[in-house]
């Protein structure tokens, strides 16, 4: 009885997705469509629609969404919509480019790592894990998100982070010295930050959302394989086109 009832489930899914790709669509035009016979079709969108996912035109005898099916991604957000995406991607930027790649999302008063390739990356040394927590102002994803996340937010963050313990984030503590480095960012477009743990260089370029920043991408090398300026004209253009493939999905 459970298996038939997973099959259900997960027939039913096919027939929603095929709808939700193309709404307007005959049982018959379903059926060919999913694989699925057109007897179970009938069943299913006769399930979906009393559900409230399915509504048929009287007029045609043709089905489409309504506006229920948008509720089932209320819970995924920008963020989920990203990491999503980004894996894939991030994966193919590593390959390309064989340094370690990272993208993180604030959390409070620091950048959560979300996802990495540094156990992909031949030359991740040190590595870092899901679920890490960086400094604000001590990394490259932690600059980028405050150059662009915009005011009051950026203020908000800063006030907190100028109030933390980590030496990282004792720059906080300087306007001045805060305006310059979230001003170079934007004017750059990316974020670096040398001399991190290790002798590593990093930079970060934002993934703008529909909201503003969802998340940042970084990749960081060692500072004795090249200059932070050869790093940046070698690895910020790719970096950042991965960033735009990824933010198209949530834009």
């Amino acid at each position: 009885m459970a298996t038939r009832q997973v099959r259900a489930l997960t027939r039913g899914l096919d027939v929603l997705h095929a709808l939700n790709r193309k709404s307007g669509r005959t049982a018959r035009d379903l059926a060919e469509s999913t694989g699925l016979p057109r007897p179970t079709v009938y069943r299913l969108l006769e399930t979906l629609e009393a559900t409230g996912y399915v509504a048929r035109d009287a007029g045609d005898d043709r089905y489409r969404v309504t506006n229920r099916v948008r509720a089932l991604a209320d819970g995924f957000d920008d963020e989920a919509w990203v990491i999503e995406t980004a894996i894939p991607l991030m994966r193919a930027l590593c390959e390309s480019i064989v340094w370690p790649v990272s993208l993180a999302t604030i959390d409070g008063d620091a950048m959560l790592v979300r996802v990495t390739t540094d156990s992909q990356s031949p030359l991740a040394t040190t590595y870092f894990a899901t679920g890490d927590r960086l400094p604000i102002m001590g990394s490259a994803v932690g600059r980028a998100y405050l150059a662009f996340c915009g005011e009051p937010r950026s203020t908000a963050i800063l006030e907190l982070i100028s109030k933390s313990d980590d030496p990282a984030n004792r720059v906080a503590r300087n306007p001045t010295q805060v305006a310059r480095i979230l001003g170079d960012t934007r004017r750059n477009g990316y974020a670096y930050r040398e001399k991190g743990p290790f002798g590593t260089v990093s930079f970060a370029v934002p993934i703008m959302g529909k909201s503003g920043v969802a998340a940042c991408l970084s990749m960081r090398y060692f500072d004795s394989a090249m200059t932070v300026a050869e790093g940046a004209e070698r690895f910020v253009p790719t970096l950042r086109t991965t960033a735009e493939s990824i933010a198209t999905v949530v834009s």
